[in-house]
C-alpha cells in the first residue's frame, strides 16, 4: 500500500478481528523493550511476514550458497533489502515459507507447525537447556516429515542460541 516493498505490495497478517500490516507488525516490535523478543507465526506464507521486520538476509537462494558457508538459517529462499535491520534481540519463527501453505491436521486437531512447536517446548527436543535453534531444528525436520516436505518453518534470528528453557 505505500511502496516501500520490492514487489510493490504489503503483506498483511489477517487476524480474528482484523487485518495487520507487516510494516505495523515492524512498527510494534521496533517499540518493544527488552533484551530478547521472540514471535511464533502459525499462517500461510508466514515468511514473509519478516518483512516489516526488516531483517538483514542474504539475497541468494539456498542452492546458491555454499555448504560450507550455511548456518542452518542463511540459506532462504527470499529477498530483503539488506539495508533493513531487525531490532536487537528479535526473531521469528515462521510456520512456512513466504511461498507455502501452512497446513492444518484434522488428526492433531490444530496446525502442524504448533503440534510440533508444542511437542518440543514439551521436551521433545531434548534435555534442557532448549534453544531457539534446538527448537527450531526439531519443528523444522518434525514439520517437514509430516507434511511430505511441502511445509517448511523458518526461523529468522537475531539470537538463535537463546535459551527459553534453562537447565534445572
Amino acid at each position: 500500500n505505500n511502496g516501500d516493498e520490492d514487489d510493490g505490495v504489503d503483506e498483511y497478517l489477517c487476524l480474528y478481528d482484523g487485518m495487520l500490516c507487516d510494516d505495523d507488525f515492524g512498527q510494534m516490535v521496533h517499540r518493544i523493550k527488552c533484551d530478547n523478543v521472540v514471535t511464533f507465526v502459525d499462517t500461510c506464507f508466514s515468511g514473509g511476514a519478516a518483512r516489516g521486520i526488516k531483517f538483514r538476509r542474504p539475497t541468494a537462494r539456498a542452492s546458491q550458497v555454499p555448504e560450507h558457508a550455511r548456518d542452518g538459517f542463511g540459506a532462504v529462499e527470499w529477498r530483503v533489502r539488506t539495508r533493513e535491520v531487525a531490532p536487537e534481540g528479535f526473531s521469528m519463527f515462521a510456520a512456512s515459507q513466504p511461498g507455502q501453505v501452512s497446513r492444518e491436521d484434522p488428526d492433531l486437531k490444530q496446525g502442524v507447525f504448533t503440534y510440533f512447536l508444542a511437542k518440543g517446548l514439551q521436551g521433545a527436543v531434548g534435555n534442557p537447556p532448549i534453544t531457539l535453534r534446538r527448537l527450531y531444528e526439531y519443528t523444522y525436520k518434525e514439520a517437514m516429515a509430516h507434511t511430505h516436505n511441502e511445509q517448511a518453518p523458518c526461523l529468522l534470528p537475531q539470537n538463535a542460541d537463546l535459551v527459553l528453557m534453562p537447565s534445572s
